[in-house]
């Protein structure tokens, strides 16, 4: 978070059945030069956390910013087990 070319999307997930999606991130977009600018959190499929497929605690969109960055707690591909911080 806070990188150039950010996107509010902490623990953005698909869902695949075999090599269908079932559920996918809305894809990308046609980026537009204000999206480098103050009103990039404002374009809804680009880099808010409601354009992507990823979690909302209580309704909230993801924060912006370094403070609002999340972290890799534990990933063990064996038991498919991925542990994210992402308060």
């Amino acid at each position: 978070n806070a990188e150039n070319h950010n996107h509010n999307d902490l623990g953005t997930f698909q869902v695949f059945a075999g090599e269908r999606p079932l559920v996918i991130d809305p894809g990308m977009p046609h980026y537009v030069a204000d999206f480098f600018g103050p009103e990039r959190y404002t374009k809804f499929t680009v880099a808010m956390s409601s354009g992507h497929c990823c979690p909302r605690v209580h309704g909230t969109e993801q924060r912006a910013g370094a403070a609002a960055a999340g972290r890799l707690v534990e990933w063990n591909a064996a038991e498919g087990r991925l542990v994210l911080d992402l308060t």
